[in-house]
């Protein structure tokens, strides 16, 4: 077991909303030097990566997109914008112009007889999606949604409303169970409005940061931190990371602290070094009394 962290060293922070994991560090590096320590027992990931920001132009009920400027933006390239769904990606670039593939979903719901879905825990970008489950007819889309899923934030004491959607067919047999069914929904042009992202990100394989930075552990509260190792032939090269990369691992003891040391950054106009060190489960006992969270 290592030693207790002096006062305001260690630290467990809170997790973004609908993360389970009980200990995270998150952020960006736009310098060297190193993230906060987190106290972690038990498995954990590291991860870094590069985002891309380039302000998103959306045309309704089109696959056709553009952007600001291409920078490393390539096919298969995801796409982070409160304009496409979530798991969109970029399925072909001509210049600064993008074609967007959108993902197919899977939402539990009731086939209705009037050719309705009911139920849905999601109703969002469902327009025009090809509809695929038990008893839907071949072909059928969303052709309405006369009833939006709605779900409050947290905390907030509202009514919950499970959305309707209308198939543009009905069925010719419905299924005697009452249990929820899963339907497929692939995605379609009709379900995107226009509009414009300047908050962007795209993430991939060509889209890096330029700089470095390493695993590190200290089971001395904080004073003392040492470069974590990759076990191999050569006896264990230290964890260094030059590009996207996530690393699961295992700590055995309590009270060790893990941080992120950026050892070397370069700034590139619209690329991010995003950072990420989180736990679940056992890092709730990584401290020992006295260690200030």
């Amino acid at each position: 077991m290592g030693l207790p962290a002096a006062v305001g060293v260690s630290w467990i922070g809170p997790p973004s909303s609908g993360d389970s994991a009980n200990a995270v560090d998150s952020g960006v590096f736009a310098a060297v030097g190193p993230s906060k320590p987190v106290p972690i027992l038990g498995r954990a990931n590291a991860s870094l990566w590069a985002t891309y920001n380039s302000a998103l132009t959306v045309v309704a009920n089109s696959l056709a997109a553009s952007v600001a400027a291409i920078g490393l933006i390539a096919a298969g390239c995801s796409v982070n914008s409160a304009l496409v769904p979530p798991g969109t990606t970029v399925a072909a670039i001509n210049g600064n112009n993008l074609t967007l593939a959108l993902p197919t979903v899977q939402l539990q719901g009731r086939l209705n007889v009037d050719g309705s879905i009911s139920g849905l825990g999601s109703t969002a970008w469902l327009q025009g999606a090809a509809v695929s489950g038990p008893n839907v007819p071949a072909g059928a889309i969303v052709q309405a949604i006369p009833t939006p899923a709605s779900f409050p934030p947290s905390g907030q004491n509202a009514p919950v409303t499970r959305g309707t959607v209308k198939l543009s067919a009905a069925p010719t047999t419905i299924s005697p169970t009452t249990d929820p069914q899963t339907f497929t929904f692939a995605l379609a042009a009709a379900g995107l409005a226009a509009g414009v992202d300047n908050a962007a990100l795209f993430t991939g394989v060509p889209i890096v940061f330029t700089g470095s930075a390493q695993l590190e552990r200290s089971f001395d509260g904080g004073a003392t931190w040492l470069a974590a190792t990759n076990w191999d032939a050569a006896g264990g090269t230290p964890a260094i990371f030059t590009g996207n990369a996530t690393l699961p691992f295992f700590e055995a003891e309590t009270t060790v602290y893990y941080r992120l040391n950026c050892t070397a950054y370069t700034v590139v106009a619209g690329i991010a070094m995003n950072y990420r060190l989180s736990a679940t489960g056992g890092a709730s006992r990584g401290l020992t009394t006295g260690s200030t969270i």
